[in-house]
């Protein structure tokens, strides 16, 4: 969240990945990419509330943590941590538009 530019070294394990730079560019930083780009206008932002779901799925890489009878619970818990959304996140939405 204080990473001071929208560049991310490109070497290393992950090579250039930052999950934080969709944070920083369309919310830290909002005003300065409606400067840089103002022929785009951001029209929705959503924090994605399946945090719970995706770690326990083992996301893009790993194997999966428990069976899926598990879902029905982990929406529930997912629900009673709702208030810590902001906190607790891995991914939201931002969607887009070309205005000219």
């Amino acid at each position: 969240m204080h990473f001071p530019s929208w560049h991310t070294p490109s070497t290393g394990p992950m090579n250039g990945a930052n999950q934080a730079l969709s944070y920083i560019v369309f919310v830290r930083d909002r005003q300065a990419f409606e400067r840089k780009y103002p022929g785009l206008e951001i029209v929705h932002q959503e924090i994605c509330g399946n945090y719970l779901r995706y770690l326990i799925s083992g996301g893009l890489n790993f194997r999966q943590l428990l069976p899926d009878v598990f879902i029905p619970v982990l929406k529930v818990i997912e629900k009673l941590l709702y208030p810590l959304r902001r906190i607790l996140a891995l991914h939201h939405i931002v969607v887009i538009r070309r205005t000219s």
